[in-house]
């Protein structure tokens, strides 16, 4: 692994550990508050977070396997993952949310195109983290 790779991974790393920190801290009662997303609580933002996650796993296996797989089998196979994790129990939530978010940091490939699925969730991690902050 060249430098770039380790600075790409170690990015993706710090990003998933503030993502998975700032979510922790979410007490229960908070999780069921609105978000800044219209309709989603904060249980349905974290749940959107580990669902994404496994989609670019997803995504990942099939630049490996040289298969064209799509990040969700359907549309509303997306959003029944989004609303069975959201009905979690915060602590089942937090362990979903750790599952997903670390399983597609373990990949080392060389393939065109992984790298730059891998380049995105550092961003979207950020992006992301400011929606689950309790006011």
């Amino acid at each position: 692994m060249d430098a770039a790779q380790r600075q790409l991974y170690d990015q993706i790393d710090d990003a998933t550990q503030r993502l998975l920190g700032t979510a922790r801290a979410i007490a229960e009662p908070d999780l069921r508050q609105p978000s800044l997303l219209p309709g989603w609580t904060r249980g349905h933002v974290v749940a959107h977070l580990a669902r994404g996650a496994d989609a670019m796993r997803t995504l990942l296996v099939g630049v490996r396997s040289g298969q064209d797989r799509p990040a969700y089998a359907s549309a509303e196979a997306r959003e029944a993952g989004i609303e069975r994790g959201a009905a979690q129990t915060a602590k089942d939530l937090m362990a979903d949310l750790a599952d997903s978010a670390m399983a597609p940091m373990r990949w080392e490939t060389r393939e065109r195109g992984a790298f730059v699925i891998a380049a995105i969730v550092p961003r979207s991690l950020a992006r992301a983290r400011s929606g689950l902050a309790p006011r």
